[in-house]
């Protein structure tokens, strides 16, 4: 059925997507907008970065870290911290879409 519809009514609209998929474009981007996708996108070489300097002060400090080097592998913790980074880049694409279409709600 779905085969006769792809073929069928909608198959001019399929060869149009087609083409729109191959095509290339230009996306412009606040500055703002780029550093919220780059934090995304390093999001779990960030969450170790900041967990190593924190395991690093309070060494220095001669402090028990709440975070040792060994909870730094956690699936648990990585995942957290990139669905932050995945919610805050959302919300700042959402936010700059809006302002670009004009959208007050």
């Amino acid at each position: 059925e779905s085969e006769k519809i792809y073929n069928g009514e909608v198959s001019h609209l399929t060869e149009q997507l087609k083409k729109l998929l191959n095509e290339k474009g230009m996306l412009f981007l606040s500055n703002e907008v780029i550093s919220v996708l780059r934090e995304y996108f390093n999001a779990e070489e960030i969450r170790r970065e900041k967990i190593y300097k924190k395991f690093e002060q309070d060494l220095a400090e001669g402090q028990t870290s709440v975070d040792d080097s060994g909870s730094i592998d956690t699936y648990e913790h990585s995942l957290y911290h990139k669905s932050e980074a995945a919610e805050k880049a959302y919300v700042m694409l959402v936010r700059v879409a809006k302002s670009d279409l004009k959208i007050n709600s």
